[in-house]
This record gives C-alpha cells, sequence and structure tokens, in this order.
C-alpha cells in the first residue's frame, strides 16, 4: 500500500490554528515539515506553534544539497528563497501532497508535479473522512473566512460548500 507523503508550508498550520480546527491534522499519519518552516512559526511563536508536538509532525533538515536543489528552484521560477526550500524539500521526498494556502506556491508545486491543498482543501478532506460534519464543516469554513488571516473570498467558500452538499446527496 501507497503512503503519502505530505509536507507543509506554516500557512495551513497558522490558518487551521487560529481557528481551532488542529485536530483536522488527524487526516494525516505524518506531516513532514521543513526546518524553515518549524523556525517560522516557532520563533515568532505564530499560531500552531504548539503543534508539534504531535507526533505525526516530523521535522526535516536543510542539508547542503537539498539547499543548492532550492537554489535551482529559486532561479528557475524565480520565486522566494523560503518557498524554494519548502518546494525543494517536496521533491525530495517525493511528496503527494504540498500543504500550502500560498497561490505562488502551489502553481510551482503544480508544474513539479505535486499536488498543492491549502487550508480550505484540508478540512474539506477532513469532512469527507467523516472528522466532521456538514454542519460543523461550513462552521470552520466561515471562520477561516471571519476570523483566520486567510486571505480567501466567499465565492470559494462556497464553491466548497455546494460541493460538500453535492457530496452528501451521494
Amino acid at each position: 500500500m501507497h503512503k503519502n507523503i505530505i509536507v507543509t508550508d506554516s500557512g495551513p498550520i497558522i490558518h487551521l490554528s487560529q481557528i481551532n480546527t488542529e485536530f483536522m491534522w488527524k487526516i494525516f499519519s505524518e506531516v513532514y515539515v521543513p526546518d524553515i518552516v518549524h523556525m517560522e512559526v516557532t520563533k515568532f511563536a505564530l499560531p500552531g506553534s504548539d503543534i508539534f508536538k504531535d507526533k505525526r509532525f516530523k521535522i526535516i533538515t536543510s542539508n547542503n544539497n537539498l539547499l543548492n536543489e532550492a537554489k535551482k528552484l529559486h532561479k528557475k521560477y524565480e520565486m522566494g528563497k523560503n518557498d524554494s526550500i519548502i518546494l525543494a524539500h517536496a521533491k525530495s521526498f517525493k511528496a503527494d501532497l504540498l500543504l500550502t494556502d500560498d497561490l505562488e506556491l502551489r502553481e510551482l508545486a503544480s508544474k513539479e508535479n505535486i499536488k498543492p491543498v491549502g487550508s480550505v482543501g484540508i478540512l474539506y478532506r477532513a469532512f469527507i473522512k467523516g472528522h466532521c460534519d456538514i454542519k460543523q464543516l461550513f462552521k470552520h469554513l466561515d471562520s477561516l473566512f471571519s476570523k483566520s488571516s486567510l486571505y480567501i473570498t466567499k465565492d470559494l467558500i462556497q464553491l466548497v460548500k455546494n460541493a460538500a452538499l453535492a457530496y452528501n446527496k451521494k
């Protein structure tokens, strides 16, 4: 059986923590956290900094080979240094998913054949896997829009709600 390999950026950690939905991480057996992400969240005591106590989060180190790959990605895509390190980690682990709310990083992950999933997608996956019902999903989506620092449109929230309603009718 193939084990899904998940690498995360700081966005989903922060945004899901801001709306008290850390329990949603249970949908993943392991989540690889680049050291740069861990440092960003913990150094500034951002929401989610205590989540790393959960054993499913594995901190991964940026060695010289990885940093060289990150430099290549940085040049190839003219992307930010931290994002290039995160993408290099996802590539080196042959990640199935890269969890990020960063639009540019999502687009570049797709170009590297890594599926990007954001905070909204994590909530929807948790609903599909039975970790919350539709009423809870709607509440969490509304909270993500109104209480988190994530920039998200009402149209996207409605699109996900419609998908959940359609899924529930099956």
